[in-house]
């Protein structure tokens, strides 16, 4: 009889202690899966977006042609400057905020319907978008992903971000005005400037010798 109390007995002790090691397992994993921020994605207005941009390029020599009738004109430059300019829409984007701390946000640009404002040389908005320099049949977006905002001591901000562009993607860093609503930028106007032949953006041609080639984008980005 007395052997079969101290059985009971240990079993009890078992069970209880199962029961305590389980209560302290639930309430540990119920402790790792307390609730995270939610992430939250704020559209950027396409309509109230832009991107401004603006071409310089230097040529040392170049030879070029155009066609009048059935008649072919060739005429060379030497040491000339051709600047173009206008602008690119935004495809879409946005800010990526989690809980009241903003992650990153991203612009998609449209490339291949490029708007030129001023042409210092018509056949120079033609040579933006084809496969000489941007190729925009093959790469019609750029994506801009903004990793940062850092507010200085003046109203001003620092950028940094990536850009990809054709089959390049490396960092960039800008000054920009931001306007806040609470923690998400509600608008941005920045400005930064690439190097063509370091982006591997220009394949040049056999006619030219291109001694400086830059791209520069102005951002105006707005939630409205």
């Amino acid at each position: 009889m007395k052997f079969h109390l101290l059985l009971l007995a240990f079993g009890l002790m078992a069970c209880t202690a199962t029961e305590q090691e389980n209560e302290a397992l639930t309430t540990a994993k119920e402790t790792q899966e307390a609730p995270q921020p939610e992430l939250t994605k704020y559209p950027i207005s396409t309509e109230n977006s832009k991107v401004d941009w603006e071409r310089y390029k230097k040529v040392k020599n170049a030879n070029s042609s155009f066609k009048i009738g059935k008649s072919n004109i060739n005429f060379s430059v030497s040491n000339a400057e051709l600047t173009t300019n206008g602008t690119f829409l935004l495809k879409e984007g946005w800010w990526l905020c989690e809980g009241d701390q903003l992650l990153s946000g991203v612009f998609e640009v449209d490339l291949a319907n490029a708007v030129a404002l001023q042409v210092s040389d018509e056949t120079e908005k033609l040579e933006l978008t084809s496969p000489q320099y941007l190729d925009v049949s093959q790469y019609p977006t750029a994506r801009i992903e903004v990793l940062s905002i850092t507010k200085n001591a003046s109203d001003s901000c620092m950028v940094e971000a990536n850009l990809s562009i054709k089959d390049t993607t490396g960092a960039i860093s800008f000054p920009a005005q931001v306007m806040w609503e609470k923690h998400v930028p509600y608008a941005l106007n920045g400005q930064f400037m690439i190097n063509g032949e370091a982006w591997h953006l220009l394949n040049p041609k056999a006619d030219q010798e291109i001694v400086a080639d830059e791209l520069t984008f102005s951002l105006s980005v707005s939630l409205e």
